[in-house]
């Protein structure tokens, strides 16, 4: 039975409809990312979900506990079982790491306290921190505490709004990672609001795509983003070139596919190979490990292929371009 199921949800506010009849089912301990650009629900559905925001139709539920129903509030925000983690983590500066995290518990018996503070400040790597000021730490720090501050009462399901959309990628993909191995051993269910396309695909089970307040796709980060289905999808779920089938037979002949409206191709899906071509590498972005080929086509038809740092090619060359894997099938 799925831990969370939210059924034909619809949020209006002002005769503005920011949710339209959304229905998702999220399984106990999984981890589900709600992508989508700014504007396109993933907030407001949190915030329904805690009770912070009324909703005029459908149902929400956990388990077998009615939470919310056609306009009405069956089970008070402060009597669910989520804890919510916003983009904006409020600590108190006047306050010690220590009774920051402790804030939620306080009424729990010592023993109690004292045990999943230990615990979670081991697994947070924050337990130097904890009789030190809340001004003191770093962005990364306050964002620990904040996680370990919402952790400590042992949700049944965390809610992140965009939590750690401050930090630089690097320190986001380690809290991530630190994150989703804590839920899962915790058996804690998780949904993630984020517009970052790479950051749901590294945290997320599965994602559900959000777009004028409804879901658009719903599935695993490689089912989405191998075959997405639609233009507007492959598009937003990463770098693509779309081309109609004339197209595609011109600049690569030997695909083999001519029957449908348009077909996908993603950087990795491509091989530049220096030679005689009808292809000129323009440019060469580095990034490291790895780079981006920029590449133009005798008939101006623009690619970028990514390249590893070791095979790495001077500009200004020509060559051709080959498909390492066939194109997907597009419908819309």
């Amino acid at each position: 039975m799925p831990m969370l199921t939210i059924d034909l949800l619809t949020v209006q506010v002002s005769g503005k409809t920011l949710l339209d009849q959304v229905s998702l089912q999220v399984q106990d301990g999984e981890l589900l990312s709600l992508l989508g650009p700014s504007g396109s629900g993933k907030t407001t559905l949190l915030r329904s979900i805690m009770g912070l925001m009324p909703t005029q139709q459908g149902s929400l539920s956990l388990g077998e506990q009615l939470l919310a129903s056609e306009g009405q509030s069956l089970v008070a925000t402060e009597d669910r079982p989520f804890a919510y983690l916003f983009q904006e983590f409020t600590l108190f500066p006047h306050l010690s790491v220590k009774k920051n995290i402790l804030l939620g518990i306080r009424d729990e018996e010592p023993a109690i306290q004292k045990s999943r503070l230990e615990e979670l400040s081991e697994l947070l790597g924050i337990t130097p921190l904890l009789k030190r000021p809340i001004h003191s730490l770093s962005g990364g720090e306050q964002q620990r505490v904040a996680l370990a501050r919402t952790l400590v009462m042992n949700p049944r399901f965390l809610l992140l709004d965009e939590p750690f959309s401050n930090l630089d990628r690097q320190s986001k993909e380690r809290l991530y990672r630190e994150l989703r191995s804590l839920l899962r051993e915790r058996g804690i269910g998780a949904l993630l609001a984020t517009h970052d396309q790479q950051e749901a695909f590294y945290f997320s089970d599965r994602l559900a795509v959000l777009a004028d307040g409804e879901v658009q796709a719903l599935g695993s980060p490689r089912e989405l983003y191998h075959d997405p289905g639609t233009r507007w999808l492959a598009e937003f779920t990463g770098e693509s070139l779309v081309l109609d089938a004339p197209e595609l037979q011109r600049l690569f002949p030997h695909s083999g596919l001519e029957q449908g409206e348009s077909f996908l191709l993603r950087p990795e899906d491509l091989r530049f190979l220096p030679g005689e071509g009808a292809w000129h590498l323009k440019s060469v972005d580095f990034h490291g490990f790895f780079s981006m080929l920029h590449l133009t086509h005798s008939s101006g038809t623009e690619l970028q292929i990514p390249c590893l740092a070791a095979e790495l090619p001077e500009p200004d060359l020509r060559g051709s371009v080959e498909l390492i894997q066939p194109p997907r099938v597009l419908h819309s």
